[in-house]
């Protein structure tokens, strides 16, 4: 069961992926229909009869019913391209994008610096940036981009309100949680993780371990700003909302640099 109700557009979204999938089915089979080889004294089933006969698979496999247009079949038939797929190419993110930001972020939110709309925005931009350069408009996404990409990634990425921890609520925390923690943050500032940064996506495994002749670069001391403060925001803030993992529910949130996070 889930935590709510889906909302209107997540309910829209969901059944264009369904009206998709079927209509993707009917073209398929009208595709083969012009294919296939007559025999004698037989036609050729026409687009508006194969969108009938789907539409009652349709019926019987969901007791409801569905609309298919034998004109989006035809079309499709021939090369045309789906709306779904328009609407995505109008995106300021790309698909092939949207897996390394939501990796990203749920990598921050495990680590205990989870991103809340303000650097999740900063984020995408960055991304989005790099790819089109001056092409990019100075003011940056959207107001409710950041709303919308967690909305549509939903299933990967939620909100959850972050808060301090009281100096005897952290000391209670899990001591293997805090020694993995402390444990990932003198290898991180050692160097030892640097080979897990590669520019190339593909190369993104852990399981391979460092590559031959890897040399780990420490960070250096003025370049660490309040990492012995763990328990504490070195922003001030006591409570805010930020982008986690769909497995967390409530995140108490490391220090970072001045200014981490902004609401």
């Amino acid at each position: 069961m889930g935590r709510r109700a889906a909302s209107a557009t997540k309910k829209t979204a969901a059944a264009r992926k369904h009206l998709d999938k079927w209509t993707a089915r009917a073209t398929q089979r009208y595709k083969d229909e012009q294919m296939r080889e007559l025999g004698p004294d037989e036609t050729r089933k026409g687009a508006r009869k194969i969108c009938e006969e789907i539409q009652e698979e349709h019926l019987v496999q969901y007791g409801m019913s569905i609309s298919i247009s034998h004109t989006t079949i035809t079309r499709h038939a021939a090369g045309g391209e789906k709306l779904s797929d328009f609407n995505a190419s109008k995106s300021w993110v790309l698909a092939k994008e949207e897996p390394i930001i939501i990796s990203y972020a749920r990598n921050l939110a495990a680590r205990g610096f989870p991103l809340n709309h303000a650097l999740l925005k900063e984020c995408i931009e960055a991304v989005v940036c790099a790819r089109l350069g001056d092409a990019f408009p100075a003011d940056g996404l959207g107001k409710n981009f950041t709303a919308r990409f967690l909305e549509k990634h939903s299933d990967q990425l939620r909100t959850c309100w972050a808060s301090n921890l009281e100096n005897k609520r952290g000391r209670a925390v899990n001591p293997a949680t805090h020694e993995a923690w402390f444990q990932l943050l003198e290898e991180t500032l050692a160097g030892k993780k640097d080979w897990m940064f590669d520019e190339d996506p593909n190369d993104w495994s852990e399981d391979n371990g460092p590559p031959e002749g890897f040399v780990p670069v420490p960070v250096l001391e003025e370049n660490i700003y309040g990492m012995d403060e763990s328990g504490f925001l070195s922003a001030g803030n006591t409570k805010t909302r930020t982008s986690v993992t769909t497995a967390i529910t409530r995140l108490h949130p490391r220090g970072g640099p001045p200014g981490y996070p902004q609401t």
